[in-house]
């Protein structure tokens, strides 16, 4: 048996479907607009958000620097380039003369010099913008000034970095690392030893600061000695500072 459906109803089915295709795509276009403005916002909130990423990943970077400076002059006598005239290989590795019938040691300036000079070649090495996504980072010309005091070892760093992302662009001008270490103590240290060196190459009665320690393994034609400080770490070891005395 056949059904028939006269024209009416087939005009009412018609119109059915009509009103069912026509509320589905007011659907889709009230949910596609109702998630704009979220993504408008987003954007807007990620700029600041990777500005505050940026400068927080430039700190870290220019203190895991600084780290490895102070690691590296102290491994080197106070030096990041070698003195050829002061240079020796030792079993602990390459360190410098302090001391070889005058006093040798590098001064004060001259060490925060040493350090400067690391941060420059190393700072742009280590802070790798390329980690950081969605932004373009456009450093400037590196200059720094290390300040050594009694248990710290600051970095000011004057080195611009410009951040963009689309048309929304700052600059960070500037960065303070201040790191635990006990560098100027140490060096406080090395000028009292170098002094007692004029009367006594073994010097014994010497005041040792307090965490500090200090080895002397002798050699043949010199002496080496190893300084090590439990208060100046560097990733949880003491920071070891090495040089040599030539008998």
């Amino acid at each position: 048996m056949k059904t028939v459906i006269s024209s009416k109803g087939q005009a009412a089915i018609f119109a059915i479907v009509g009103i069912v295709i026509v509320i589905i795509v007011i659907l889709m276009i009230y949910l596609f607009n109702s998630r704009t403005p979220v993504t408008e916002v987003k954007k807007t909130v990620s700029f600041e958000n990777v500005v505050d990423t940026s400068r927080a990943f430039l700190k870290e970077c220019s203190e895991e620097t600084l780290k490895e400076a102070i690691k590296k002059v102290s491994q080197q006598g106070g030096y990041y380039a070698f003195p050829v005239e002061k240079k020796v290989e030792t079993p602990f590795g390459p360190t410098v003369f302090i001391y070889d019938k005058k006093s040798m040691l590098i001064t004060k300036d001259g060490l925060k010099k040493e350090l400067q000079t690391y941060m420059k070649d190393y700072a742009s090495r280590i802070c790798d913008f390329n980690k950081l996504k969605d932004v373009q980072i456009k450093p400037g010309s590196y200059k720094s000034t290390i300040l050594l005091s009694a248990s710290k070892v600051t970095l000011d760093q004057r080195w611009p970095i410009e951040v963009s992302r689309g048309e929304s662009t700052t600059t960070i001008e500037s960065t303070t690392v201040a790191y635990d270490s006990r560098l100027d103590t140490i060096h406080t240290f090395l000028m009292s030893l170098v002094e007692s060196f004029e009367d006594n190459m073994h010097p014994i009665s010497i005041n040792i600061p307090e965490g500090i320690d200090m080895r002397i393994i002798e050699q043949e034609s010199y002496n080496v000695y190893v300084i090590t400080d439990k208060y100046s770490l560097i990733n949880q070891e003491p920071l070891r500072f090495l040089f040599a005395v030539r008998l």
